[in-house]
């Protein structure tokens, strides 16, 4: 019977989800450097390029955005400060830092949840250079930011949330791109960024509710040549994470490589780590990474040249297919796969135009590479970087059933006790009555029970009777769910100090 209630309420979950994605977040980039910016639209059969005269300071290597569900802009970041769709700084803005600090390339990014009115923007920040070797004057310390913002607020205009803005969730050396991937639930985020100079990943898992963070040790350390930065992206299926490493320190010291890896976008554990190695002087620093809409070809603009890698292959290294090279006054910039299916790619410096490759999905040079084929209008353009955008479009893994962290993700959980409480009947249709089981010596601190649906908000407490912090485990207590909605639910079990002890979770039937 349990494992039937399981799959059913696994089954539910994941509908839930898998239909509630959203598929324009995506719909329109903006690209910015001193004196021109530019919007490009793929709400239409063919792209719209709008020029704008917004001077946002330094967005040429660190732009990212997101638009709302009709595909239009919504928000976007410099990584110092947070705009409106008017450019204006949304309100409660807290900026990250001076113009001076360096920039990071790739370093922020626009996380959204369905059906929820919160999107969290990601920023990061060089902070100071380390007093001790072999680092020397390259041994930076660097931080990661969290700032969640109510997208519905001040009018539709957005508003930083008061006690939820700028929060350092890692503060240590990095490599600062960042990548994210949706978590296994069809809702949650994991986002991932490299320690500087290491074979250490910090792995975040970003939910409405909050945030948690662990380490993955994996493969060698990266070797002392290489500088702060690199590119980070998952493939569309969530199912391999790419890191290529840029600005070295030299154009002139190889080797250069990349690293590719499988990830769990359950449990979020990066495996089976693949080190791709690049000899070739005239390609030198990875500026891009870009991987095909079928998950199977991964794209790498190497400043002067492209390459194809069969993802599929059991040696990726010996994969590589050359494809082109950038025009004879440009290098290669960075490469981003489109909503329209096809790939840009940026001519990294001052230019009126970008690159495509027509047919991602094939291979070799039949993915159909065009150099300058898309005409931005104007030749003071910096398009060096477009902006840091995940796939929005990927919902739920409909086969990791019980991949759920929504009612637990961000809280302080003493101990996870699921096994001690009983709920019943589930599923429930007006009164919910919950027993404990005397096997844990944090149950019988009980104070008071919160009942949050599948998106986080909260929607019921039920105080217990508790003498002295306790209470008499022969009580049977009960909560009137009459009011809620079919669906499912989740209830957390807190300690007077609002420490969560339990948490369980039910369904709320018609």
């Amino acid at each position: 019977m349990s494992r039937y209630f399981n799959f059913v309420q696994t089954f539910i979950f994941i509908a839930i989800f898998s239909n509630a994605i959203c598929q324009n977040e995506d719909r329109q980039w903006y690209f910015h450097a001193s004196p021109n910016a530019i919007l490009m639209d793929f709400n239409f059969d063919t792209i719209r390029v709008v020029e704008k005269n917004h001077y946002l300071n330094d967005f040429a290597l660190s732009p990212s955005n997101i638009c709302d569900s009709n595909g239009q802009l919504q928000f976007l970041t410099n990584n110092y400060n947070i705009y409106d769709s008017a450019f204006a700084l949304v309100t409660n803005n807290s900026e990250i830092d001076d113009y001076t600090a360096p920039l990071t390339i790739g370093g922020m990014s626009f996380l959204d949840f369905p059906n929820s009115n919160i999107v969290v923007c990601i920023r990061t920040k060089f902070e100071e250079k380390g007093p001790f070797p072999p680092y020397t004057d390259n041994y930076i310390q660097s931080k990661v930011y969290l700032s969640y913002i109510d997208k519905y607020a001040n009018g539709g205009k957005g508003k930083l949330i008061e006690d939820k803005k700028l929060i350092t969730i890692i503060d240590d050396t990095l490599n600062l791109p960042v990548g994210a991937c949706r978590h296994a639930n069809g809702r949650d985020w994991w986002v991932v960024v490299r320690k500087f100079r290491s074979n250490i990943f910090y792995l975040v898992l970003v939910t409405p509710l909050g945030y948690s963070v662990k380490q993955e040790f994996i493969g060698p350390s990266l070797p002392l040549v290489y500088g702060q930065g690199g590119k980070a992206m998952f493939s569309n299926d969530g199912k391999t994470f790419v890191f290529g490493v840029s600005l070295g320190n030299s154009f002139d010291v190889p080797p250069w490589y990349f690293d590719v890896f499988d990830f769990d976008r359950c449990n979020g554990r990066l495996s089976n780590q693949r080190n791709v190695n690049i000899s070739d002087p005239f390609a030198a620093r990875v500026q891009g990474v870009a991987i095909s809409p079928n998950n199977r070809f991964l794209y790498v603009s190497l400043t002067r040249k492209l390459y194809q890698y069969d993802l599929w292959s059991s040696n990726l290294d010996s994969s590589a297919v050359f494809i082109d090279t950038s025009a004879s006054n440009t290098f290669m910039g960075d490469i981003k796969l489109a909503p329209n299916g096809k790939m840009y790619i940026s001519a990294l410096w001052l230019s009126q135009y970008l690159s495509s490759i027509e047919f991602p999905d094939s291979a070799g040079i039949s993915c159909g590479f065009r150099r300058n084929s898309i005409d931005l209008g104007n030749p003071n353009i910096a398009n060096y970087y477009f902006p840091n955008l995940p796939c929005f479009t990927l919902g739920a893994d409909t086969t990791a059933f019980g991949c759920d962290t929504i009612s637990t993700v961000g809280l302080d959980i003493i101990n996870d006790v699921k096994s001690n409480i009983i709920l019943f009947p589930n599923p429930v249709k007006e009164t919910l009555y919950i027993s404990f089981e005397q096997t844990n010596s944090q149950l019988d601190k009980v104070s008071h029970a919160i009942i949050y649906d599948e998106i986080g908000s909260v929607l019921l407490r039920q105080d217990f009777n508790v003498n002295e912090n306790r209470f008499d485990f022969e009580d049977m207590f009960s909560i009137d769910v009459n009011s809620l909605n079919s669906g499912i639910y989740f209830i957390n079990f807190l300690n007077k100090n609002n420490k969560v002890i339990a948490t369980s979770k039910f369904i709320k039937a018609e």
